[in-house]
C-alpha cells in the first residue's frame, strides 16, 4: 500500500490471496480492509472500527477486533464479510485484542487489557463459550500466538516497559514454563513460530526483528 494514512497489522489468508489488515482511509477511524496478494482487488469491508485478527485454518471465517457498544471485543464472521458473531462481552475500558485461531481451529486466543500494566492471555471455544482466564497475575503479557502443536507461546514482564521473557504453556494455562532463548536476548516481542517448529521470530523494544533457532541455541538479527 501507498497513501497518507496508516496501514498496519497485516494478516495472510490460509492460501496466500488474500491479505486482510487494518486501515484507515477516511483519517478519522479504524477500518478493515482486503487487498489481493499483489496488491489488486482493494476492498474496504463495510465494518466500522474493525480490524482483523486472523483467518481459520480453512479459510472461511476470519476473527476480528469489533467495536461493540462503545468497547472493543472479539468477533467473527464468514470470510466473504457476512454474518457477524459478538464472541466476547467483557466490556474492558481498554479492550480485547490480537485474537488467533489454534491450529484445528478449535480455540482462539486473545489479549484482554484491565489497564495499568495488567494485561492477561485468554482462551475461549471459537463459538464464544469456556471463556478462561490463562495467566491473571497482575503482570504484563504483550503477545500471545499459537505453536504448530496447539500449545502456547507468549511473553511476559513484571510491568510494561521492563524486558519481557518467552513462555510457553498448554491450552488450559498448566504446564507453564519460560522458553528457553539464546544467550544475551532479554527482550521477545510478538514470538511466532515457524509452521516445521524449527524456528521462532520476534522483535527486540528496538523493533529489530530477530529470528532464533526454537530451541534456544543460536539466533539472527535482521
Amino acid at each position: 500500500t501507498y497513501n497518507s494514512t496508516t496501514d498496519r497489522d497485516p494478516v495472510w489468508s490460509p492460501d496466500g490471496t488474500k491479505i486482510a489488515y487494518t486501515c484507515g482511509p477516511t483519517g478519522d477511524k479504524r477500518m478493515m480492509c482486503v487487498m489481493n496478494s499483489d496488491g489488486t482487488g482493494y476492498y474496504l469491508v463495510p465494518i466500522d472500527y474493525a480490524a482483523p485478527d486472523d483467518y481459520t485454518p480453512d479459510g472461511t471465517k476470519i476473527v476480528f477486533t469489533c467495536y461493540m457498544n462503545n468497547y472493543d471485543e472479539v468477533c467473527k464472521m464468514n470470510s466473504d464479510y457476512t454474518n457477524i458473531v459478538q464472541l466476547t462481552n467483557m466490556r474492558l475500558s481498554n479492550g480485547t485484542m490480537f485474537s488467533r485461531y489454534s491450529p484445528d481451529g478449535q480455540k482462539i486466543i486473545f489479549l484482554a487489557y484491565f489497564g495499568g500494566d495488567n494485561l492477561d492471555v485468554y482462551v475461549m471455544n471459537s463459538d464464544g463459550s469456556g471463556l478462561t482466564n490463562l495467566t491473571n497475575n497482575n503482570k504484563a503479557t504483550a503477545d500471545a500466538s499459537w505453536t504448530p502443536d496447539g500449545r502456547i507461546l507468549f511473553n511476559e514482564a513484571i510491568a510494561l516497559g521492563y524486558d519481557f521473557k518467552l513462555y510457553v504453556m498448554n491450552t488450559n494455562g498448566s504446564g507453564r514454563q519460560e522458553w528457553p532463548v539464546p544467550q544475551g536476548v532479554t527482550d521477545v516481542n510478538s514470538p511466532q513460530m515457524s509452521d516445521d517448529e524449527r524456528f521462532i521470530f520476534y522483535f527486540d523494544n528496538e523493533h529489530f526483528l530477530h529470528v532464533m533457532y526454537a530451541d534456544g541455541s543460536a539466533e539472527m538479527s535482521y
